[in-house]
């Protein structure tokens, strides 16, 4: 298969790790039919199905939990945030749970998590979602 874009790239490099580790989770918004917002996910409901795959309702903080949640049970979840300027409804379970939770118990709950968003310029977003968050948060450079 020919990779034709970064989108196509991250959900072949997840579709390759999930059929390497059953324990892998993918969650966020539009995660399943339409791929993430930028297809990010594209083919890996039609795959894995719905016991791995899901979508979220739009709650950021929420969704963060869940993942928090699914690392301290075991899971691998992969969190797909549509839009980078949202990434601050999830701070409070990012820096306070997921950063610290291994830590704060002993090393009993490992946070094996992989955030995935983007700080694309979307035109007819360009208003609400146009934020330059990346000297804010040094880990939306990457």
């Amino acid at each position: 298969m020919k990779i034709r874009g970064i989108a196509q790239a991250i959900s072949e490099a997840i579709k390759q790790e999930m059929e390497r580790n059953d324990r892998i989770v993918v969650l966020g918004e539009d995660v399943t039919y339409w791929g993430a917002v930028f297809g990010f996910t594209m083919g890996l409901f039609e795959k894995f199905d719905r016991k791995r795959v899901f979508d979220t309702p739009i709650a950021e903080q929420t969704f963060m939990g869940m993942a928090v949640g699914a690392a301290a049970a075991g899971l691998h979840p992969v969190v797909s945030l549509m839009f980078v300027d949202f990434l601050g409804a999830g701070f409070d379970q990012m820096y306070n749970h997921m950063a610290k939770n291994y830590y704060m118990s002993g090393g009993q709950f490992p946070m094996p998590n992989y955030n995935n968003s983007n700080r694309r310029r979307v035109w007819r977003f360009i208003s609400a979602f146009s934020s330059v968050i990346q000297f804010v948060c040094p880990l939306t450079w990457i």
